[in-house]
């Protein structure tokens, strides 16, 4: 079965690996779509998954209209799928060089631009190829310059939501889900095999014009014709030149996550990786607020104090909190503090899966004076008032061996920045952390956290603040 084959393989792995080195990193992420097996091999990336036959000969089997007859049930499908649409991707261009060289400029400019990541909102690697794929189809003689240009032109200029498709989508009455026009199809990628798909899903309507904006200056410094020594005659030092994301936004949200293991926090940073567009979504509902995701964690070292939450210290009230409110409103935005010093906001513990005693109201951002179901005081927008709500203290000493934590940026402005804004944001994080314990309840059978797995602790910064927060 294939639950004993992923079970029992990544050992196999550690043991027929001729070094430690050569292998680190082995686990099995059970609660995706189709298992997979991920680990880092000569400091290389590399996702696993099993695809079982119905027979012994794999003859056919790289023919997605002949092979996925031969495939044993869904999961095996979805697992070979990147196979055949690499080769029927190569089959619909005109020439493989110019196609191949292009998308790899282009992703790499999108990872240096933070546009880069199916599982944050963004186009995936397989959605920027196939993008540039339809580009060499329009421009079937054009040279790799001419085709870098054309491509930031047709997609600047691609009348989303129409799909970009390579050839027609066909369904060959296998009995698989073929991909079809939907509301909720914002940017569609459709794949260019049997069974068709949309790659770019999760492409929202908070992720899209970020996409289209970076895709507008990266055409602008085309068109623009920058001279340079690569063969495509195009500055690529320029076109790859790093986000300005620390310093694009006035305020920042933090969300932090440690853990004791490398395997660990490997798969907590992975499962808040999955569901941090969703939070994003969250925040794109509040009028006044645009909010960017960065697609990447960070890594640090956590510093002891914050493993174990502090004393709850009640904010100072101040005795006008109208004055206080248009001083904040005019700082554009309010100064939220970095660190913890001045109180924490909450009571809730995360739901560890299997208790059911947790709480449901976990980590989140709280505006107020104090603890959460305590009287709120006039003053809980002063600076200081914003930030980390974290589990509650049970007087418990931090593990010695807790020295590993992930963290990740999302980008606030505020047409202005009020009470009620932050409250909304408030209530966002809330409802995004309720459904973070609601999926921990209901998978805890494919993903059990361990009481080691602290966070999501969430805060406020400032722009000043963020540099040190994280580095390119």
């Amino acid at each position: 079965p294939r639950g004993h084959f992923l079970e029992h393989f990544p050992g196999l792995l550690r043991r027929r690996c001729p070094t430690d080195a050569a292998l680190r990193a082995v686990y099995v992420i059970w609660e995706a779509q189709v298992p997979i097996v991920k680990c880092t091999m000569y400091e290389v990336a590399v996702d696993l998954k099993l695809c079982r036959l119905k027979r012994a000969d794999v003859r056919g089997v790289a023919d997605s209209n002949k092979g996925v007859k031969f495939c044993d049930g869904e999961g095996s499908v979805k697992a070979i799928t990147g196979c055949w649409i690499a080769s029927n991707v190569l089959k619909n261009v005109p020439e493989p060089e110019p196609f191949t060289t292009v998308a790899q400029i282009v992703k790499c400019w999108a990872v240096a631009r933070g546009i880069y990541g199916k599982r944050y909102g963004y186009f995936s690697g397989l959605a920027w190829a196939l993008l540039v794929a339809r580009a060499c189809q329009l421009y079937p003689t054009a040279p790799c310059g001419t085709l870098l240009r054309k491509f930031f032109r047709v997609v600047a200029m691609w009348p989303f939501p129409t799909p970009v498709v390579l050839c027609k989508v066909k369904d060959l009455n296998y009995g698989l889900d073929v991909w079809a026009p939907t509301y909720a199809d914002v940017a569609p990628v459709v794949t260019p095999c049997y069974p068709s798909d949309n790659c770019a899903s999760t492409v929202s309507a908070v992720t899209l014009p970020v996409i289209l904006s970076e895709v507008t200056r990266a055409r602008t410094l085309c068109e623009q014709g920058f001279a340079g020594d690569c063969e495509c005659g195009v500055d690529l030092a320029q076109l790859w030149a790093p986000s300005a994301f620390l310093t694009e936004f006035p305020a920042y949200l933090c969300l932090e996550i440690t853990a004791e293991e490398e395997l660990e926090l490997l798969r907590w940073s992975g499962l808040v990786d999955s569901r941090l567009r969703l939070l994003a979504a969250e925040l794109h509902t509040i009028p006044s607020l645009t909010v960017r995701l960065f697609p990447r964690r960070f890594r640090f070292t956590p510093a002891a104090s914050t493993l174990v939450p502090a004393q709850v210290a009640v904010t100072p009230s101040v005795s006008d909190p109208g004055l206080m409110v248009q001083e904040l409103a005019a700082k554009q935005p309010v100064s939220p503090t970095e660190h913890a010093s001045s109180g924490e906001l909450g009571k809730g513990t995360p739901a560890v899966a299997g208790d059911t005693s947790a709480s449901t109201e976990a980590c989140g951002l709280h505006v107020g004076g104090g603890a959460r179901g305590a009287p709120e005081t006039e003053g809980a927008l002063t600076e200081g008032a914003l930030i980390e709500k974290a589990p509650e203290a049970t007087g418990e000493v931090a593990s010695s061996k807790v020295a590993l934590g992930c963290r990740w940026l999302l980008g606030l402005q505020a047409t202005k920045w009020t009470k009620g804004a932050f409250t909304e944001i408030d209530e966002a994080v809330e409802h995004w952390n309720g459904g973070l314990n609601t999926f921990l309840r209901r998978e805890q059978q494919t993903f059990q956290r361990t009481a080691q797995m602290k966070g999501p602790m969430v805060r406020l910064v400032q722009k000043e603040a963020v540099g040190s927060l994280a580095e390119f």
